[in-house]
């Protein structure tokens, strides 16, 4: 069982001042120079069960009440249009000090299996969101690994797998964007040569998945970014 109470600064992103407007829609986005801090009384409980040497059965429930977060809204604020020659009032999405929660559980199982193989899993549920129902930036329902594995003296091999749903990204232009539920297939092999030397090789995004941004729901997609997989292959040494 935990229970603590933390504080943290908002990004230097989120304090800037400036701020920036089209006049053309008469709306604009910036930072906010009043935030408050982000405090939180987080309160957490598990219970974990070693059933077997490198195994174990664990679930854990976690608390935290948001007294103060940082959220995004929007705002009229009225400034000068060199467009329109006048005064005009815009519409400025801007990060906003709110209250909030998060509450949820999670899930995990470690099995070590014969000839030198296991695998991880583990599975969490959130459900959070802040003072007017709004779901809270960057937090997903449901994140979930499962990961096998082989180990050795000289040989060291992971594959696994990472899930997470769709999350509120922020505000884009006064609009919600949100990214797209997301998984992604990654894998590492590390051969030990000797004590002194150690080969390395991970691949990233295996499957080739491809990160989707959409506004309120999927009939309005934002961006589609497709980074492709990727190859690392790398020499370790060590004296």
């Amino acid at each position: 069982f935990s229970a603590a109470e933390t504080m943290s600064r908002p990004d230097f992103s989120a304090l800037g001042g400036t701020v920036s407007l089209t006049d053309t829609t008469l709306t604009g986005n910036g930072g906010n120079p009043n935030l408050r801090p982000i405090k939180a009384a987080v309160y957490d409980a598990a219970l974990e069960y070693y059933y077997a040497p490198a195994s174990i059965a664990a679930v854990s429930v976690f608390y935290q009440d948001l007294s103060s977060y940082v959220s995004f809204g929007v705002a009229p604020a009225t400034y000068f249009s060199q467009f329109y020659n006048a005064f005009k009032t815009y519409q400025v999405s801007s990060p906003v000090n709110t209250s909030g929660e998060v509450k949820g559980v999670e899930v995990q199982v470690q099995q070590a299996l014969p000839y030198n193989f296991g695998f991880q899993a583990n599975v969490t549920y959130v459900d959070s969101h802040d003072a007017d129902g709004n779901p809270l930036v960057g937090t997903s329902k449901w994140t979930a690994n499962l990961v096998g594995y082989y180990e050795k003296d000289w040989l060291s091999a992971r594959l696994a797998y990472t899930y997470r749903s769709h999350f509120f990204v922020g505000l884009d232009r006064s609009a919600a964007e949100n990214q797209d539920n997301y998984g992604s297939l990654d894998g590492s092999l590390n051969i030990n040569i000797n004590k002194n030397i150690a080969l390395t090789l991970d691949a990233l995004n295996i499957t080739n998945n491809k990160l989707k941004y959409y506004a309120l729901n999927k009939s309005q997609p934002r961006a589609v970014y497709d980074n492709g997989s990727q190859i690392f292959f790398g020499i370790r040494l060590r004296y």
